[in-house]
């Protein structure tokens, strides 16, 4: 059994809850339903120990709760390849579809929201969210809007 462990960053003050789960190999060994503002998660999956030489194929839907009733959908997906070496893969993709994130495990990826949010102040805002490979996370983030 192999373990894949993804570090979340929340560096918005938004929460993020989880709004779907897809897998079709391996398993989650924790997933949080809440990543809270200004702090860290970890996404733990494994590896199934009943199928050798399996690997991990899974994404979530996410979901942010903004102001005004505003709201932004973001997928993550994980992939474990076994074999030597092992080669691991993470992405981000906008949807509401955990499948989604699931097929963009390869991409790595940056994404920028496709909406420009306002806070509660007025300010206009994006949220951005990024995937490494190395060290393996997935981080979101506010992008201001310059001018605003």
């Amino acid at each position: 059994m192999t373990e894949y462990i993804i570090n979340v960053e929340n560096d918005t003050h938004f929460p993020i809850l989880l709004d779907g789960t897809y897998i079709t190999d391996g398993q989650f060994n924790s997933l949080p339903s809440e990543i809270s503002p200004n702090g860290p998660a970890s996404i733990r999956l494994s590896t199934n120990p009943g199928k050798p030489g399996g690997g991990i194929n899974a994404g979530n839907a996410w979901v942010f709760n903004l102001p005004a009733k505003q709201v932004w959908n973001v997928a993550t997906g994980y992939g474990l390849i076994t074999g030597n070496p092992v080669k691991r893969q993470v992405g981000v993709v906008e949807s509401n579809d955990p499948q989604d994130g699931a097929e963009a495990a390869g991409t790595g990826d940056k994404i920028t929201s496709s909406s420009v949010f306002t806070d509660n102040e007025g300010n206009k805002f994006e949220l951005a969210a990024e995937a490494t490979l190395s060290p393996t996370i997935i981080k979101f983030t506010v992008v201001p809007q310059d001018g605003e």
